[in-house]
């Protein structure tokens, strides 16, 4: 059987339909003094930032076949930048965090040459999804006039 190879990681990005779970825990984080959690608060209220579900996944190649792989859910909090690109940093920067259910996929497959280091160090691939786009554009229309 031939090794396999890592063909892409990939991360596809939509807001997290739990997040509302998520900020009813920030917003007493925020009430007992926490600055930080009450900055975020106020962003996602203004629209300048959410929190995002980020499903992690894996192409391989082995041999002349193609498998897809899934490593797992993240939730993520990003700001909402006026570019596309930006947010895609943001994301890559968090999932390459989330990487080590991928390295025990990978080994689980017999991809023995490739540490945990590496495979962090590779470029994911981030797609966000056409809600998260238009968030960013609206976002960006709104800095752009106001």
């Amino acid at each position: 059987m031939p090794q396999p190879i890592v063909e892409r990681l990939i991360a596809d990005v939509s807001p997290d339909p739990a997040a509302e779970s998520e900020l009813a825990c920030v917003r007493d984080r925020a009430e007992s003094g926490d600055a930080s959690w009450a900055e975020w608060l106020e962003d996602i209220s203004a629209g300048r930032a959410l929190i995002a579900r980020v499903d992690l996944g894996l192409q391989l190649g082995i041999g002349d076949a193609v498998r897809h792989l899934s490593i797992g859910t993240a939730r993520i909090w990003i700001e909402l930048a006026a570019h596309p690109p930006l947010v895609e940093c943001q994301v890559q920067e968090a999932a390459a965090m989330s990487l080590a259910r991928a390295g025990d996929l990978l080994r689980e497959l017999g991809v023995t040459d490739l540490s945990l280091g590496q495979l962090s160090a590779m470029c994911i691939h981030v797609r966000l999804g056409p809600e998260i786009l238009d968030l960013v554009r609206r976002r960006s229309l709104r800095s752009r006039v106001g």
